[in-house]
């Protein structure tokens, strides 16, 4: 999916593209809202409230203030794909499901709850042939893929991120099938991760943002497109799955406010008036909350751009630091200068490089002299290096340590 965006990058090669670049992909998704309300025969008033919900949404917004991520191409190609469903266009229905597929292994999850959700659902009259089209492309076809890409990677690579669900494998226990298995032969303690404090506000915050409306649901069906929010964010221990100002949120996220239309569709369908106030009057509250926690979480952000003015000589110098490593090396960094160093031969993050081990093929390690003695996996890794006979380069500034091999002559390019 990045090869969407290559065309403007190539002419815009800066980190700022992309960085603008997911904005606009997100915010683009209130065209497909747009089309989906207008299926669904809301009035004027009710599509423009839904449309600055989806806007003002803060976990499709806050993630922005991280860095970029292929997952901001969720929330549109989601939203896509329900609206494909909608008029039953079958070319389009599996244009986005691919497209949609290929944002990354985990996707899969969004599209087999939407297809669940579609074949299930009683809210819609979709034809036999429809119905057939989301059964081979909605739940077929991501099922296959799936389980390609994870046997792929296994072959080629290290297998999937399992990781983020170490809090359900036992001992050496690796993969997604133990994580699952724990799961279900122990419902206390899954119940007992899925609402822990910080998990809990999280999910109170997405909530209360859409007027608790996701939760009003006519069919029990209906849940079922709760699920990515279920697996990928709740029952991971992994903090930045619930953490607003990542990039965790935008599949989940995405289906949360479908299920937001969806419980106003049915309130509006109803035909007792005061089903349709109270969803006026839930829209206009979800309106006040998120207009309300965009001005909490994202003006303190506000505080880092002058941080940067403030500070512009100090920052100004880190990049001609890590300017001078030569472009054909191999470096491993600390994540905050991965981008900065974007252009050397070989970049990787020192966090997940090698799962923390030794690799002697690097020519330079990038870190921070104050970072050194705290208790960080980096800086444990920092130090393994050390001991492994990397040493203080002269490239290294004030603050930046930059470790190379003992004999490693110094040739700037």
């Amino acid at each position: 999916m990045h090869y969407l965006l290559l065309p403007i990058y190539s002419i815009l090669p800066y980190a700022e593209t992309l960085e603008v670049s997911q904005i606009l992909l997100v915010a683009s998704g209130v065209v497909p809202v747009y089309l989906i309300a207008k299926r669904l025969s809301f009035s004027q008033t009710f599509t423009y409230l839904l449309l600055l919900v989806y806007l003002l949404f803060p976990s499709l917004t806050t993630g922005h203030l991280y860095d970029y991520h292929e997952n901001c191409f969720l929330a549109p190609m989601l939203l896509w794909l329900f609206y494909a469903v909608l008029i039953e266009n079958k070319v389009l229905i599996v244009l986005f499901t691919i497209l949609t597929l290929i944002i990354k292994e985990d996707a899969t999850i969004y599209i087999l709850s939407l297809g669940i959700y579609f074949l299930f659902q009683q809210s819609f009259n979709f034809n036999k042939s429809t119905k057939w089209t989301i059964a081979i492309v909605c739940l077929l076809l991501p099922s296959i893929y799936f389980v390609s890409v994870i046997h792929y990677l296994e072959t080629v690579g290290t297998g999937a991120m399992t990781s983020r669900f170490a809090n359900f494998m036992i001992g050496d226990q690796e993969g997604l099938k133990f994580a699952v298995m724990n799961a279900l032969k122990n419902p206390v303690y899954t119940i007992a991760s899925v609402f822990t404090y910080r998990k809990t506000i999280y999910l109170v915050t997405l909530l209360c943002s859409l007027g608790l409306l996701p939760l009003f649901q006519k069919h029990l069906i209906n849940y079922v497109l709760l699920l990515p929010l279920l697996v990928i964010n709740l029952l991971s221990d992994w903090p930045y799955q619930v953490d607003l100002f990542k990039q965790y949120h935008y599949g989940s996220s995405t289906l949360l406010f479908l299920l937001f239309m969806i419980a106003v569709y049915e309130m509006l369908k109803d035909q007792r008036k005061t089903l349709s106030l109270t969803a006026k009057r839930l829209l206009v509250f979800a309106l006040i909350v998120s207009s309300g926690l965009q001005v909490r979480l994202v003006l303190p952000k506000i505080d880092k751009w002058q941080t940067y003015q403030e500070n512009q000589v100090h920052y100004e110098s880190i990049k001609t630091t890590l300017a001078n490593i030569p472009a054909t090396a191999k470096v491993a960094s600390l994540s905050n200068y991965t981008t900065a160093l974007a252009d050397r031969h070989e970049v990787y993050d020192l966090f997940y490089h090698k799962n923390g081990e030794v690799d002697h093929e690097l020519d330079y390690i990038v870190f921070e002299y104050n970072l050194l003695n705290n208790s960080s996996k980096e800086a444990k890794i920092v130090n393994r290096y050390m001991e492994q006979g990397y040493v203080s380069s002269e490239l290294s500034s004030d603050f930046i340590l930059i470790l190379e091999k003992a004999d490693q002559p110094l040739n700037q390019e």
